[in-house]
């Protein structure tokens, strides 16, 4: 099916309980699935409990929880329990306002391929998941709590940690303390400093280039241009992931990228 591919992030259009239909930003980097109220409301959804969850800037935010019977993408479709109800579009990004976030909850339940060229979103079959492999670069995912993805970067040629997966952020972002671990540091003639802001609120991003970013020797992309603060993890953005056609596969915990 086709996608929107707007300054690297991917907006779907998905259904909600066989009736309402919207769009929404595919983000493997959310847990889970995201309804703004207005969506929420016409749905006639009602808070079920409530999750203390992290927002980007280390902050907490109290998010009211519900549950939805079917979300459908391309004639595929799961019941989803919990789903957040968040207003995300008071600060949406480049691709505008949506009607929610579709995460890794239901990304988890399919196989899918994200061709970045094509602008496509591709569900996968066993055939077709095998060719797949046979003609990319084969890695495993690490998952959290059986949804967020991780995977193994190299910063500079220098392994790091594991990075969360992210379709969700436009930009790779890097735990400050990664970053000043390869000696690149406030002050730096090539290191700006910004202010950023989430549904937490504001905080200091040091933004830079990488001489090179890579999951995988032959997946190597130089000169990115990244971003830094205080947080727990890194987040592989969209940015590097353009570069490929991606391949999930959270059932049996692997990733293929294909150059393209």
């Amino acid at each position: 099916m086709q996608i929107e591919i707007i300054e690297n992030y991917i907006v779907v259009p998905a259904t909600m309980n066989a009736a309402l239909e919207g769009r929404f930003l595919l983000d493997t980097g959310a847990d889970a699935t995201v309804v703004v109220p207005q969506l929420a409301k016409r749905l006639g959804l009602k808070t079920t409990h409530y999750h203390i969850g992290g927002v980007a800037g280390g902050k907490k935010i109290k998010v009211p929880l519900s549950n939805i019977d079917a979300l459908s993408i391309d004639g595929h479709s799961t019941a989803l329990d919990p789903v957040a109800i968040v207003d995300i579009n008071k600060d949406p990004g480049p691709y505008g306002k949506t009607d929610g976030v579709i995460g890794s909850d239901f990304l988890r339940k399919f196989p899918v391929t994200i061709d970045y060229p094509r602008s496509e979103l591709i569900f996968e079959e066993t055939a077709s998941l095998e060719k797949r492999k046979q003609n990319g670069t084969v890695l495993k995912l690490t998952l959290l709590e059986e949804t967020t993805p991780f995977l193994r970067v190299w910063l500079n040629g220098t392994p790091k940690g594991d990075y969360k997966l992210d379709t969700g952020a436009g930009t790779t972002q890097l735990p400050l303390e990664d970053l000043t671990s390869l000696g690149i540091k406030e002050g730096n003639p090539s290191v700006n400093v910004q202010q950023s802001s989430s549904l937490g609120g504001s905080y200091r991003v040091l933004e830079t280039r990488l001489e090179s970013f890579s999951l995988a020797p032959e997946m190597e992309i130089k000169d990115l241009r990244v971003k830094a603060y205080e947080c727990k993890y890194g987040f592989i953005g969209g940015d590097y992931l353009r570069n490929f056609v991606v391949t999930l596969n959270y059932k049996d915990r692997y990733i293929v990228l294909t150059r393209s």
